[in-house]
């Protein structure tokens, strides 16, 4: 998590002056606490409803179920034997055309203005 210091809360503070003017910068403040209030209580009010209906219990067990299966995956990766021949095959040579674009026109040049 980012933490702002004060020299650039103090930048913010001047460029939020220079741009919105030192009359309304007031109400803009008032706006802005307004609108993080609004804000968290929304997410207090979301977190509660999932609490009481007990979807934060199953949110937590796929959360713990996923991070098992990719602890159980990471180390099989780390291996070759286990690497997919997809993921280890070989590159075109040099000055092959890409998949896919061998059989396409060639794009016709532009007159010269």
């Amino acid at each position: 998590m980012a933490f702002i210091g004060t020299q650039e809360l103090l930048v913010i503070l001047v460029v939020a002056v220079v741009v919105v003017g030192p009359k309304r910068l007031p109400d803009l403040a008032k706006s802005l606490g307004r609108s993080i209030r609004n804000f968290k209580n929304a997410a207090a009010k979301m977190r509660s409803e999932l609490d009481e209906s007990g979807a934060m219990d199953e949110i937590n067990q796929l959360r713990d179920s996923v991070k098992g299966l990719a602890d159980e995956v990471n180390p099989m990766l780390a291996r070759p034997e286990f690497v997919p021949d997809a993921v280890s095959s070989p590159q075109p040579p040099p000055g092959a055309a890409p998949d896919g674009l061998a059989d396409s026109p060639a794009r016709p040049e532009e007159p010269e203005r």
